[in-house]
């Protein structure tokens, strides 16, 4: 694929790699309003990214509606729609966008569906630890007021882990190996807490304490196309403590996702989706708040 530039995947790639490949951010950013040095108005690839997004968002919105498996909807399939119609209506001016945007009502009825009323309520809220994304239901609550998501929502922060039933007592709670798992218990009671007010501080502050101790973890040199899940987190950072060195950290990062993305792999065309769009317009956001911030 070339891009509107001139350059391709590779090349392009290469020099964001090249540029800082040993570079790694300071452990003691300074929380000051403004003060950080300026940094690319945006990410690189972003045209790519974009692209990729309203393309593979229809493709796969519209093989969703003949499967319904849970695998189908991985990654929070229903939040994912929900951000690439908000993404796309905001930023995105193309036929493409227009196909995807005249469809999205009936990619997240079917995301509803599958997860929420064939999944969540009928299970209690005892899902799979891999498969426990609160995110979509909170959003689509605000947007509907539907009460089934409401109650899925509190039923994912409340119910059992498999195995164990408290998730503190998983064999697996403080390896690396549970990171995944933990990130998604951490959410259910973030928005379930934005819900109704309600936290329980002992299990919060172990899930946190947990999680922050494998963050740094993440190797500087490892690109793939899973790591778009985790841009955010070095987004929010620069942007919250006005370092430029996250945010760059968070450009390799993203860029690193959209030049290895590979969207039909083995028949998960909804979890190469979710690793892409469910969490990186956050950080996208969160990236322009620091440049907005900064940069003459």
């Amino acid at each position: 694929m070339t891009l509107v530039d001139g350059g391709t995947r590779q090349n392009v790639f290469q020099s964001i790699v090249d540029s800082s490949a040993s570079r790694i951010p300071s452990p003691t950013p300074t929380p000051t309003p403004g003060g950080g040095d300026p940094v690319a108005p945006e990410p690189p690839l972003l045209s790519m990214y974009e692209q990729d997004m309203v393309y593979h968002g229809k493709a796969v919105g519209d093989w969703q509606q003949t499967v319904s498996t849970q695998d189908s909807q991985y990654y929070d399939g229903l939040r994912v729609h929900q951000q690439i119609r908000d993404y796309a209506r905001a930023n995105i001016s193309s036929s493409q966008a227009t196909l995807y945007l005249n469809n999205v009502a009936r990619y997240i009825s079917r995301s509803i569906q599958v997860v929420r009323d064939n999944y969540v309520i009928p299970n209690d809220g005892g899902v799979q630890d891999w498969r426990r994304f609160p995110k979509g239901l909170y959003y689509h609550y605000q947007e509907t007021g539907d009460q089934d998501s409401y109650d899925a929502l509190l039923m994912l922060r409340d119910g059992k882990t498999s195995g164990t039933g408290d998730p503190l007592n998983h064999p697996e709670f403080g390896q690396a190996s549970w990171m995944r798992e933990m990130s998604y218990w951490l959410q259910a009671h973030i928005w379930g807490e934005k819900l109704n007010g309600t936290r329980n501080v002992a299990k919060v502050s172990k899930y946190v304490e947990y999680l922050e101790s494998q963050l740094r973890q993440v190797r500087n040199n490892d690109y793939t196309d899973v790591q778009n899940l985790i841009t955010p987190v070095y987004y929010w950072i620069g942007m919250h403590f006005n370092d430029a060195e996250f945010i760059e950290l968070g450009d390799k990062v993203f860029a690193g996702a959209a030049y290895h993305q590979t969207y039909w792999i083995d028949g998960m065309y909804g979890k190469r989706l979710g690793e892409m769009f469910l969490t990186s317009m956050d950080g996208l956001r969160w990236r322009q708040m620091y440049v907005d911030a900064n940069n003459d």
